[in-house]
């Protein structure tokens, strides 16, 4: 993924903070030129005023005060947002970003590399089964990786099933747009 944004940097205070822009975006707090935090949000003027907030958290007091500065990238979109984000953490691997980092192995998204493609949520890339295509992630969350497959499916209609005898639901619905199933039907009827 290369970053063709313009990244801005400035120092923490609370007179900085104010003439932050009510954008998306992905911010990044740094200590002696690494990164130690990495996040994103909606608005980066709100989020980045929180972390100047009397009561923090224990570990996101720690990680504020510890921090020299904070750098931000300003985005078009949540989607936007969420992919950038993931991709700085991983590249990064910030301190106290641990979702990354406990025993639960990161969730990805990837298209399969089968005759009818599909797009999954995994935990782990590499199986005999699933031989991807193409590979999205790691994503933080859960949730993020709903959102974000959500949001695609309204744009690009795709399947997450194997091949059966029925239509999907979401062939249904105009979500799984063309379903497999259908075209594996058709084509039987062909032949």
């Amino acid at each position: 993924m290369e970053i063709n944004k313009t990244i801005f940097s400035i120092k923490i205070n609370k007179e900085n903070f104010l003439k932050l822009p009510e954008v998306a975006g992905v911010y990044t707090f740094w200590k002696d030129k690494e990164p130690i935090y990495i996040g994103k949000s909606v608005n980066l003027k709100s989020r980045l005023n929180s972390y100047l907030a009397i009561t923090l958290g224990i570990k996101t007091a720690k990680m504020v005060s510890k921090a020299d500065e904070v750098s931000y990238i300003e985005v078009n979109s949540d989607l936007e947002s969420l992919l950038l984000e993931s991709y700085l953490i991983k590249k990064h691997k910030p301190k106290y970003n641990i979702v990354l980092k406990d025993d639960k192995h990161a969730l990805y998204i990837i298209i399969t590399n089968e005759e009818f493609p599909r797009v999954l949520a995994v935990r782990k890339i590499i199986s005999d089964e699933l031989k991807p295509k193409a590979v999205f992630g790691p994503f933080p969350s859960s949730t993020n990786v709903k959102i974000i497959l959500k949001m695609i499916r309204k744009i690009f209609p795709y399947s997450d099933h194997k091949v059966s005898k029925r239509p999907c639901l979401y062939s249904h619905l105009g979500l799984c747009n063309p379903c497999p199933n259908e075209v594996a039907q058709s084509t039987q009827h062909i032949v």
